[in-house]
């Protein structure tokens, strides 16, 4: 099951296309950063080089109370890692719609960005309020939990997912429900095997943090090689090192051969791991390799500042 809403790379695909191909006007970047990470370094936006937020802006211009539109925008302004403009928009938004989830869900995770877990929270646990069945919400919620030490509650959340795609007595909810843009369901995890590597390592690695070692042995054992997985495949490769089918070294040469975005995202589960196992010199040197990158808005990279901070002498 493939998921039926743009990317942001289908949208940068769009504003390129225009105009016989010509790019709009470069926007530079904000000269103050957008952040400090939990480490010290400032967190910078970058230039718009794409356009995608003046094309943005003007389609919401068109029609200014389209929700739709509203979140696009505030896409744009993320995919030019300008969270606080994009929290903006998503806050704009919710002044209009006050119970749309989406708009929670949007600004919740660019709250992660911006390393202010506690704002994240608050907005996924109302989104999810809102809308019990949204996979992004859970994902998001359950990944503000663990970044808090709240493992128990992530796994909670992503189990409640997990047991409505296999209640049957939703199937026929899920059939008559029509779908909005930017919408996908719970009941995803059924037959998309991307949607559901995502959540089963974060749960495996929340899981380990809470203590529950043979529930993450039983998680770790049923994966299986052959799964198809695109979009999250930096998330299968780490399922697959737990479960012992892949070892260190050709996961992390994978990884760094998918590119820095894919070594980031599975290289926090391989460092993860090693903390869990008690090597903490490892798992150190790795959390070091993935914060020297530039991938800072990437999860992996927020989780491995994370336990970088809590490391320090004095952290929690």
């Amino acid at each position: 099951m493939r998921l039926h809403r743009p990317s942001i790379v289908a949208l940068a695909a769009l504003t390129l296309s225009c105009g016989g191909g010509r790019r709009s006007p470069s926007l530079e970047a904000p000269s103050a950063p957008e952040a400090v990470s939990l480490l010290g370094v400032p967190l910078r936006a970058a230039r718009d080089t794409a356009g995608l937020i003046a094309r943005a802006d003007a389609e919401l211009a068109a029609d200014p109370d389209n929700v739709t539109r509203i979140i696009n925008a505030g896409i744009a302004r993320a995919a030019a890692r300008r969270f606080n403009s994009a929290i903006e928009m998503y806050t704009r938004g919710i002044e209009k719609y006050p119970d749309e989830a989406r708009l929670y869900r949007f600004r919740g995770h660019r709250y992660l960005s911006l390393r202010r877990f506690d704002d994240a929270v608050r907005d996924l646990e109302r989104a999810v309020m809102l809308d019990s069945t949204n996979y992004d919400i859970t994902y998001h919620l359950a990944l503000a939990y663990y970044l808090t030490q709240r493992y128990g509650d992530a796994v909670s959340a992503i189990d409640k997912c997990m047991e409505f795609a296999e209640n049957q007595k939703w199937q026929a909810v899920e059939d008559a429900r029509v779908n909005p843009i930017w919408y996908r369901s719970c009941m995803s995890i059924k037959t998309d095997d991307d949607a559901r590597v995502a959540m089963l390592d974060w749960r495996y690695r929340a899981l380990r943090h809470d203590g529950k070692q043979a529930d993450a042995r039983r998680l770790a054992r049923a994966v299986r090689e052959g799964w198809t997985v695109d979009e999250n495949a930096p998330y299968y490769r780490a399922l697959l090192f737990y479960r012992g089918i892949r070892d260190e070294t050709s996961t992390l040469d994978s990884l760094s051969a998918a590119g820095e975005l894919a070594f980031v995202t599975g290289a926090y589960g391989v460092a993860s791991w090693h903390l869990m196992e008690g090597d903490t010199a490892r798992a150190r040197a790795l959390f070091e390799q993935i914060v020297a990158t530039d991938q800072w808005p990437a999860f992996g990279f927020i989780a491995a500042e994370v336990d970088l901070a809590r490391m320090k002498p004095g952290g929690q």
